[in-house]
C-alpha cells in the first residue's frame, strides 16, 4: 500500500508518499495564509500523487478526527473549527485520515522501537506539542486534545517576564521555550529580529546572553517533563521538532534533568529517531494500523 502523507504545521507543509514504513518524494511548502489558497495547495498536493491509495494526514492543533480546532489561536488564522477532512475528501475518492501531528510523531516512534510499551513524544517547534503512548495505546482524549503540552503553566518563566499566550491562559510551556518564544526574547534582548535558528548559532557561537535563554528554556522543559513523568510514570520522553533536534537543546535538557532532581524522577530524555519525518511516517502507520483494527 502507497500512502499520500500530509504533515500540516504553522509554517510549513510537508508531504511524501509513504510504503511500508518508508517514505519518499518528500517536499516542503510554506503553509498557505488563507483558506482558499490552503485548498489549493492541499489539491495541488493530491494531484501530484500518482499510484497512491490512500491520504493520511497529521496536523498542529486538536482534532475530533473531522474538523480541526486551533489551542495556539495564531499558528494558523483560520484553524478554528475547519473542516479538514471533508476538505480533502472534497478533492480525492480515496480513504482519509486525520490525527494531530505530535500524536501521529509519537505512534511512529512507538512503532519503530520494540521495547516500551509507554513512552512521550515532545516537539519543541514553532509551538510545544506532545503525543503520548500508555500501554501500547495512542492516548486521544475526547476531543484529540491529549498531549497539548505545551498549554500547561510552566513554572519557569520566560526572560522577559510571564507572557499571555495565544491559547487564552498566562505563563504557558509555549511562551517560554517554543521556537516563536525564543525568538520573541531574544529580539528583544538583543534589540534586532531574530529566529530561532539564529539563536541556537548565536549561543554555539559564544554568545552569554543567548545561551542563558536556551538554558531558561530547557529548564522550563525539564520541568514540566518532571511533571507528566511524575504523574504517568514515564520512564523515557524523545524530543523532536526544529528546536528540540538541535543539538544544543537536547544537551541543555539532559544536563537541566540531572541538577536538582532525585533519581527516581529523572527521566531518560533521547533525540527522536525518526527525525523530522516522525510525523510523516507516524501518520502512514496510524492509517495503516487502523484499517487493520477495522478488519479484524
Amino acid at each position: 500500500m502507497t500512502i499520500l502523507v500530509i504533515d500540516i504545521g504553522g509554517t510549513k507543509i510537508s508531504v511524501a508518499t509513504w510504503s511500508e514504513g518508508k517514505i519518499a518524494d518528500r517536499a516542503v511548502y510554506p503553509t498557505p495564509a488563507s483558506p482558499a489558497d490552503f485548498e489549493d495547495c492541499l489539491a495541488l498536493l493530491i494531484r501530484n500523487a500518482s499510484g497512491i491509495n490512500a491520504v493520511a494526514v497529521c496536523a498542529t492543533g486538536f482534532t475530533d478526527g473531522a474538523v480541526m480546532y486551533a489551542v495556539n489561536r495564531s499558528m494558523i488564522s483560520f484553524w478554528n473549527g475547519y473542516p479538514l477532512r471533508a476538505t480533502v475528501e472534497k478533492l480525492t475518492t480515496l480513504p482519509v485520515i486525520i490525527v494531530n501531528d505530535a500524536q501521529a510523531a509519537a505512534w511512529g516512534e512507538y512503532r519503530v522501537q520494540s521495547s516500551d510499551k509507554d513512552l512521550m513524544f515532545v516537539t519543541l517547534s514553532t509551538g510545544v506539542g506532545a503525543g503520548l503512548i500508555l500501554d501500547g495505546q495512542l492516548r486521544h482524549g475526547p476531543r484529540g486534545l491529549a498531549g497539548h503540552l505545551g498549554h500547561s503553566r510552566s513554572q519557569v518563566d520566560a526572560l522577559d517576564g510571564c507572557q499571555p499566550c495565544s491559547c487564552g491562559q498566562l505563563g504557558c510551556l509555549e511562551t517560554v521555550a517554543s521556537g516563536a518564544a525564543l525568538a520573541r526574547q531574544a529580539s528583544r534582548e538583543l534589540g534586532r529580529e531574530v529566529d530561532a535558528a539564529e539563536v541556537h548559532t548565536l549561543a554555539t557561537d559564544g554568545n552569554v546572553r543567548m545561551l542563558t535563554l536556551l538554558q531558561n528554556a530547557a529548564l522550563a522543559v525539564k520541568t514540566s517533563l518532571l511533571q507528566i513523568s511524575a504523574t504517568l510514570d514515564l520512564r523515557r520522553i524523545l524530543i523532536g521538532g526544529s528546536v528540540g533536534l538541535a543539538p544544543l537543546t537536547i544537551q541543555l535538557i539532559k544536563q537541566a534533568m540531572q541538577q536538582d532532581t532525585p533519581d527516581l524522577f529523572k527521566v531518560d530524555i533521547q533525540p527522536a529517531r525518526l527525525g523530522p519525518d516522525a510525523g510523516l511516517i507516524g501518520v502512514g502507520y496510524l492509517f495503516v494500523d487502523r484499517r487493520h483494527v477495522t478488519s479484524q
